[in-house]
């Protein structure tokens, strides 16, 4: 009787294990492409911190002060003469450029064979870029870094099919000029 339960407990965690060793295999992204990439400080915070305080120490928001409230005159008239509105993402388009930012803090760079969500992300981005509804399949394929090659040459950027930090900020670029 007692060997049953063993077997039985030893059963279930052997699935687990196979689970989690699943999960990490399709869930993880990792996209090495040969070329150093520069470390990303890393923040570590117990249970107490207040993220938004982390959030704001590590990514400045720029913060635009409205016009009823007086600044002095110093702050004014150099304010004045720099101050240009700042485009805004259609709120359609916010949970993707979000995705995009995070491939931007990450340092992630794509290019053929690289798989997982992330590369969704960039098929997600050039669907909406295309007017298509072509499948995403989280891989970067030829299609994908054909693609993004053409997305590149229309930006200005060159056109080598490599997704990268550059890349991710003209797609975010682009999302906020789609609006008008």
């Amino acid at each position: 009787m007692k060997t049953s339960y063993f077997h039985v407990l030893l059963s279930v965690l052997i699935l687990a294990f196979a689970g989690l060793g699943y999960w990490s295999y399709t869930s993880i992204d990792i996209s090495f492409d040969g070329h150093q990439q520069s470390a990303q400080p890393a923040v570590i915070t117990d249970s107490n911190t207040d993220m938004s305080v982390v959030n704001q120490e590590t990514n400045p928001v720029p913060v635009s002060i409205p016009e009823n409230i007086t600044q002095p005159a110093s702050q004014t008239e150099a304010s004045t003469s720099t101050t240009v509105p700042e485009k805004k993402i259609p709120a359609k388009y916010t949970y993707l450029a979000g995705k995009l930012k995070g491939l931007i803090q990450d340092n992630i760079v794509m290019k053929s064979a690289s798989k997982g969500t992330r590369v969704g992300t960039i098929q997600e981005f050039l669907n909406i870029y295309e007017g298509k509804k072509d499948p995403i399949v989280n891989l970067y394929g030829p299609i994908t870094q054909s693609r993004v090659k053409a997305f590149q040459g229309a930006t200005g950027d060159t056109p080598d099919g490599f997704a990268d930090p550059v890349t991710y900020q003209k797609m975010i670029d682009w999302l906020k000029n789609s609006a008008q």
